[in-house]
């Protein structure tokens, strides 16, 4: 049987997977309001897609569903966060 984690030790897992979860946090912001730009902009269409489900399905390897969801779900953040997509948007185009 596993011995008990010490307190310390258990407060610095969670501090590592607390720091994760909010990466993935991020990314998932990130990746929808990527989602929500290439939709809004129809920039699906410089790449010969006809609509973004169309593009997130050949493209994306969750599939169309969850794209349009997940740029769906950035609607309220991209509201109150207005300036930090802002920023996601001057940093990305200069990459």
């Amino acid at each position: 049987m596993p011995r008990p984690l010490s307190r310390p030790t258990r407060n610095q897992i969670t501090f590592f997977l607390k720091g994760d979860l909010k990466n993935l946090q991020t990314a998932y912001l990130r990746i929808g309001g990527k989602l929500a730009q290439i939709r809004d902009e129809k920039l699906y269409a410089a790449l010969k897609h006809t609509s973004l489900e169309e593009y997130a399905e050949r493209t994306r390897p969750c599939g169309a569903p969850r794209s349009t969801a997940t740029s769906r779900s950035t609607i309220g953040p991209r509201k109150k966060h207005r300036d930090w997509f802002a920023s996601i948007r001057r940093v990305s185009s200069r990459a």
